[in-house]
């Protein structure tokens, strides 16, 4: 048996500035609107524009609705950029050829060739950085009140948020099961079997996230002792979903 690892370095640089504005509209004197632009540019990734919409009613001077929505930008970390890629090598099951080859994948066949490209096919794989990432991007959201008097003050906040194009990997394995969908990723020879899968990070997750905030204290003065104070905050998880690759559960 022959047991392999690999390791690699990697270097790179990376420039990137931002610039933002925001304008409070006081529409009303109870409704007040905020709008913010911010603009990101990196050198390696390219830049994006988010803009954020925030709004604030106050009915009385205790009470406070508001909600507010924005997109978000997040360059992909630098290390899944710039490392080395690392060479290995890995066995697969060829479902495409071994279907074209009219063998059964997982089940041994008489004919050497077909029962390797159906059973224990080696090839070479490509892990680790990919220079062409591109950044992840998603939206926050959220609604709630606050009220604020003299000895209790609470609040409950709705919120929403979600990252698209994650960055994430696939096996090989999978990329060889699932062809249709990963074919850019497989090199073959010429007679349609596989030779190499380049596995390395890609936009492939997402992740989406939404909670209840809710914060409640009340104060009582003690005149010459002091003041005595009890504060209570919480989250409640609405829902926590996620996918590692379009295919994934």
């Amino acid at each position: 048996n022959i047991l392999t690892t690999g390791g690699s370095s990697g270097n790179g640089e990376r420039d990137f500035w931002a610039t933002y504005a925001e304008l409070s509209m006081p529409v009303l004197d109870q409704l007040t609107i905020d709008v913010a632009l911010r603009y990101d540019e990196y050198s390696d990734v390219g830049g994006n524009l988010s803009p954020q919409l925030t709004v604030e009613y106050r009915p009385l001077d205790e009470l406070l609705v508001r909600g507010s929505i924005s997109s978000v930008f997040r360059a992909p970390d630098m290390h899944r950029v710039y490392g080395d890629p690392t060479q290995g090598f890995t066995q697969v099951i060829d479902f495409k050829q071994c279907a074209a080859m009219g063998g059964t994948p997982g089940e041994p066949n008489s004919n050497p060739t077909i029962n390797e490209v159906c059973n224990e096919l080696h090839i070479d794989i490509t892990t680790g950085a990919n220079k062409d990432l591109e950044a992840e991007t998603g939206y926050t959201a959220n609604i709630g009140t606050v009220w604020g008097g003299d000895s209790l003050n609470a609040s409950v906040d709705l919120w929403e948020w979600k990252l698209d194009d994650m960055v994430s990997d696939i096996s090989a394995s999978k990329a060889a099961r699932e062809y249709d969908l990963y074919e850019d990723m497989i090199t073959r020879d010429g007679d349609g079997t596989i030779t190499h899968i380049n596995s390395v990070a890609q936009n492939l997750a997402y992740q989406k996230v939404r909670g209840l905030d809710v914060t409640a204290g009340y104060g009582w003065d003690l005149d010459a002792i002091g003041e005595f104070k009890l504060n209570f905050n919480g989250t409640y998880i609405l829902l926590s979903e996620g996918q590692l690759d379009p295919t994934a559960e």
